[in-house]
């Protein structure tokens, strides 16, 4: 089964792929890579597509292959790694939601825990009793108007 699927990406690859002028090995690479595709292991198609883009840093679709194969195998840093030097344009829309995803990630651990500033910016609980109590015994100022000061419009 292997054999064939192999057989017929190879046939194939002269009009899918973008590959004008390479050489043997990244032939091989790239079938290697759509194989591994085809066949459910994204993980080693990713790594595939990348050393592939890595040979042919100019080729924005084996560099998309990469990207996406590397989100579909739960590999984050490598389909981060391949973004970075990506024309934001050009890059597919899983990877503009990584690396927001990213970039709100690396924000939080910079946030600063409230509760460590309790104590220089917090109240004290005790005056929170004596606002309560206040609230009690002080009447709340009336905000009725009698008829006569009403303007009818």
């Amino acid at each position: 089964m292997q054999a064939l699927v192999v057989a017929g990406l190879a046939a194939a690859v002269p009009a899918a792929a973008t590959v004008p002028a390479a050489d043997s090995d990244q032939l091989s690479t790239y079938v290697t890579a759509r194989a591994a595709d085809a066949l459910g292991d994204p993980a080693r198609a990713a790594q595939l597509f990348a050393n592939l883009s890595r040979e042919r840093p100019g080729d924005m679709t084996i560099r998309r292959r990469a990207i996406v194969g590397a989100i579909a195998a739960g590999d984050m840093k490598l389909a981060l790694q391949l973004g970075r030097s990506m024309p934001i344009a050009e890059t597919p829309l899983d990877l503009r939601l990584l690396m927001v995803a990213d970039e709100l990630r690396r924000q939080a651990d910079q946030f600063i825990d409230l509760a460590n500033l309790q104590e220089e910016i917090g109240r004290d609980p005790a005056e929170r009793a004596q606002r309560a109590e206040r609230r009690r015994t002080e009447p709340e100022p009336l905000d009725e108007f009698e008829s006569e000061d009403l303007i009818e419009t």
